[in-house]
Parts: C-alpha cells; sequence; structure tokens
C-alpha cells in the first residue's frame, strides 16, 4: 500500500521511529510499574515490622509514603487489593496509636476500606478480637449511612475514571456517577494524550468530584500514547484517542491521520480522515471500499457509505470477531498528506500467502 501511495503523489512517513519510541516508552511504563508495585509491597513489609515491634509512628509514615508516592498505581482497577491493604493498615496504624484524634483518623481509613471492598475483613486470627470488633464497628456504622450520587467531572470528559477500584461507565451519553457515602474515596482516570492521574478526596456535602488531566506536549506526546495503547485506551473510534493521533500528526508535519479497519473475513476495508488541523479536530468521513481506495477516498473527503464510527452494522463479522479485543483485530493506522503508517503497537508491510501486500498487525506478547 505505501508503494501505491507514493505513485499517487502522497508523501509516506516511516513508521519505524514512532514504532520504535512506543516500543521503549511503554516497556519504560511497564518496569516503572513493576518497580512501583515492588516498592509497594516492601512498603508493606516495612508497615508490619513496625507493627509488629509497636512502633506505630514507623508505620504511619510508611503507609502515608506509600500512598503519597504511589497513589496513581494504587487506584487503577487491577490493583483494588492492594488498595484495599495500604488503607486498611493505616486505619490499624491508628487505631492501634490511639492518639488523640486518631480513632476518627482510623475510622475513615477502615471506611475507605470497605468502600474498595465492602466484602473483605481483616484476618482475626492475625490482628486479634479488637481489631476485628473495631472494622466491624465501622461496618455498622457505614450501613447506617445511605449512600447518595456523585457525579463524576473528569477533563477530558471521555476520560476512563475508575473511583475506589471499580470502573465508571457512561451510559447513553449520561454524566459518570457512582453512589458513595461522605468519607474519603480514591478517583484514577487516564486518556489518551494526557497522563494518568489519581487523587484521595473527602466527599462530605459534596455531590461532584472534579479532576483534571494533564496533556503531553511536545517529545512527550508520542511515548506518552505507549502506556494508552499498552491499557487499550487508543481506540480510534474514541474522541480523546482522535485527538491525540490528530495532535501525532500535527507533530510529525502531517495534514491527516487516516484510520483504516480491515476485520476478518470482511474483504471490505474502511478508512476515515482525522485532520491534524485545526487542534482538537473530529474525523471526517467514514467510507468503505478496498483498502487503498478508502484511503483514497477519506483522504479526499469522498463519502462512501457513512459506517458511523467503527460500528459494523449490517457488515457485522459476528460474535467470534466482536469479542476480538480491538489491538487483535485487523486495524491500520496511516496518515497522509504526509501519510503516516501503524497499527496496534507496530505494523509491517506484508506478503501474504498470495504474494500480495497487506498490512498485518504485529502484537508484541503481553
Amino acid at each position: 500500500m505505501a508503494d501505491a501511495l507514493r505513485a499517487r503523489g502522497l508523501e509516506v512517513l516511516d513508521f519505524a521511529p514512532i514504532e520504535a519510541a512506543l516500543s521503549t516508552a511503554s516497556e519504560r511504563a511497564r518496569a516503572a510499574d513493576a518497580r512501583a508495585l515492588e516498592r509497594i509491597e516492601v512498603g508493606l513489609q516495612s508497615a508490619q515490622a513496625a507493627y509488629l515491634a509497636q512502633r506505630f509512628d514507623d508505620m504511619i509514615a510508611a503507609l502515608v509514603e506509600i500512598e503519597a508516592r504511589h497513589l496513581e498505581v494504587l487506584a487503577r482497577a487491577a490493583n483494588r487489593a492492594l488498595l484495599w491493604e495500604v488503607e486498611f493498615q493505616l486505619g490499624l496504624a491508628y487505631y492501634t496509636r490511639a492518639q488523640p484524634g486518631d480513632q476518627d483518623r482510623a475510622d475513615a481509613r477502615f471506611a475507605l476500606a470497605l468502600a474498595v471492598d465492602g466484602e473483605r475483613r481483616p484476618l482475626r486470627e492475625l490482628y486479634g478480637p479488637q481489631v476485628s470488633a473495631a472494622f466491624a464497628a465501622q461496618l455498622g456504622r457505614r450501613a447506617a449511612i445511605p449512600a447518595r450520587p456523585v457525579s463524576v467531572e473528569v477533563s477530558p470528559g471521555d476520560a476512563a475514571v475508575v473511583v475506589d477500584g471499580a470502573a465508571l461507565i457512561a451510559t447513553g451519553g449520561a454524566a459518570l456517577t457512582r453512589s458513595l457515602r461522605p468519607g474519603l474515596h480514591v478517583v484514577w482516570a487516564a486518556a489518551p494524550g494526557y497522563a494518568a492521574a489519581a487523587e484521595l478526596t473527602s466527599i462530605d456535602t459534596a455531590t461532584t468530584v472534579a479532576l483534571s488531566l494533564s496533556a503531553h506536549t511536545g517529545e512527550a506526546l508520542i511515548p506518552g500514547l505507549a502506556v494508552d495503547w499498552r491499557d487499550g485506551r487508543l481506540r480510534p473510534d474514541a474522541g480523546a484517542a482522535r485527538r491525540a493521533l490528530a495532535a501525532v500528526a500535527r507533530a510529525l508535519g502531517a495534514s491527516a491521520i487516516v484510520v483504516v479497519a480491515a476485520p476478518e473475513p470482511a474483504a471490505e476495508a474502511r478508512a476515515w480522515r482525522l485532520a491534524a488541523e485545526p487542534a482538537g479536530s473530529g474525523s471526517g468521513p467514514v467510507v468503505r471500499a478496498s483498502a487503498l481506495a478508502a484511503v483514497e477516498a477519506a483522504l479526499a473527503g469522498d463519502d462512501v457509505g457513512d459506517m458511523g464510527g467503527l460500528a459494523l452494522g449490517a457488515d457485522d463479522p459476528g460474535p467470534a470477531a466482536r469479542a476480538k479485543p480491538w489491538w487483535r483485530r485487523w486495524w491500520v493506522w496511516a496518515g497522509a498528506g504526509a501519510v503516516v503508517a501503524g497499527a496496534g503497537i507496530t505494523a509491517a508491510l506484508m506478503a501474504d500467502r498470495g504474494g500480495s501486500p497487506r498490512w498485518q498487525i504485529s502484537v508484541p506478547p503481553p
């Protein structure tokens, strides 16, 4: 396809440097996450040792440092169990230290642990009957306070949001809401083109929780997308992802990025153009044809059958294909005007068994 596009007078940008940057940044992110999880485990072990030695100030200091340095990691849905452990241990530390004000601090942390996982309880044989009773008392007080809907407002508005370890999903364009009880809660959000962030917030009389993400810019733009790619958020049918891809086109001097989808076993490809300018522009018309014809039509702005984003509609390949994670479908991203090519985490122009060229996604093992 690249040669055919060049033959039509289009400049094709080499995807290899982008692929290398994304791959390197993804590996660095994986390594950073692994280091953070290791430090959290070490910190919890240190807190446990301080508890056994009855050095409760040291225990609190270790746990507060874990929370302050690694909240963004703890707040992810995948690390819900670790978040519960840190909050319970803080409650335990305050409860056993028993200085003025510590009872309220212990109650607040026990309540947060219950918000993270309402079914989990401290081991009685490890912490004794008094701690179990204190935790159960907080459970009783919590049950007596009704939860109320709280609106979660995140900028950008299409960010993925997790509250107390549980993902929020908006339906029908409605605002994100979660029924929460007064007290401490942890909010996490991430969106393509933005740095993920987490916040420990107290909800008393407030009915809205707000969190604003910082956009990646300059040299951080392309490496910053690697985490979104790795975590499955860089979907070309999502608004934040489209804006991020348009920003990549601008950074590379391309006038547009063309997204091409050819889900197996469909013979036709689908393509639409994401204009690099103006900033934040949406997608152009979605077109359907052979892969090369679809790219050319998208670049020309021709509407060859509106596919409604990536909704497969009448050409739905069936439940088996729909069940595939998006990064394991036959996606091709090509930006043109210059043209930027890529797919998933890496793409290569390969020959099929018949010898004719086709774009094929290569997904590295998780």
